[in-house]
């Protein structure tokens, strides 16, 4: 069976999360409410107290339900999968449960942040910063994919002309989804848009890929005709030039260019792969 990739899933935030609020607004952190449970909330008988209000809200006028907070009964009695699975606080049990799924990779969103909290700029930062921690923290005890910076950016220089590059082009779809889902890809196009008067044009910038031909097209000639030209630009200038340019690696380590790929091309075992002298 394919592996599946789960493209919809959830964390239920918890106290562990709001733990990592900024120290400065630590007094206004995200507090755990305990209800009674002859209300008419019932078994939704916990409950976030944030910035004055309560979420979620799971009855009356303009109620709402989450799964978070999971210590209420309705969600602590579940049988599917553990508070810990679902806090993310047990990743190996998450894990395990997505092996027990047949799924191989998850894209995780938040839960209460699907409802507008609170019109404070620096709260909503605070809760933010709050949350991507915490995600960072526990998709970091997952992440057993490694890239070895030690020789780049010259070793892959060097790679250019590695008959590696013909055999990832040969998998390689030019779909642009990896530079797509790329926190840090930001090539672009520019469109020039006539009025109908013809006194005046609108000059814009498009979200592009360099992967696609077109991007390629300059002054009557495609500097990368084929998918090696451009993939092989592509992982160079992440991996290698940008270091050149910036000071550190364009890649951030999400793993999104490998869970988006249609075919399976992974960079961590591509630049291994081209690092490696070739026997041509």
């Amino acid at each position: 069976m394919q592996p599946i990739i789960d493209a919809d899933t959830h964390i239920s935030e918890s106290e562990e999360m709001w733990a990592m609020f900024d120290k400065e607004m630590h007094g206004r952190r995200p507090v755990l409410l305990s209800l009674p449970d002859n209300t008419l909330y019932g078994n939704w008988n916990k409950t976030w107290l944030i910035d004055g209000n309560i979420f979620p809200k799971p009855a009356g006028k303009g109620g709402f339900r989450l799964i978070t907070p999971s210590a209420s009964k309705v969600q602590s009695g579940r049988k599917d999968l553990s508070v810990a699975c679902r806090d993310m606080t047990d990743i190996p049990g998450r894990l395990a449960d997505m092996d027990r799924l047949g799924i191989a990779t998850q894209v995780v969103y938040p839960t209460l942040f699907l409802v507008y909290l609170t019109d404070d700029a620096e709260l909503d930062v605070a809760l933010s910063r709050a949350y991507n921690r915490f995600i960072a923290q526990a998709c970091a005890q997952s992440q057993v994919r490694r890239l070895d910076h030690s020789r780049l950016p010259q070793a892959l220089y060097d790679a250019h002309e590695h008959p590696r590059w013909d055999e990832v082009a040969g998998r390689c779809l030019a779909c642009t989804n990896c530079t797509m889902v790329c926190p840090t890809c930001f090539c672009h196009a520019v469109e020039e848009t006539p009025d109908l008067s013809r006194q005046q044009t609108t000059h814009a910038r498009l979200w592009d890929s360099c992967f696609t031909q077109e991007h390629g097209y300059i002054h009557g000639k495609n500097m990368r005709p084929t998918i090696k030209d451009r993939y092989r630009m592509w992982l160079t200038h992440k991996l290698a030039s940008w270091i050149d340019q910036f000071g550190a690696s364009g890649c951030v380590g999400c793993g999104r260019c490998i869970t988006w790929c249609p075919v399976g091309i992974d960079l961590t075992e591509e630049l291994p792969a081209l690092l490696t002298p070739s026997e041509q």
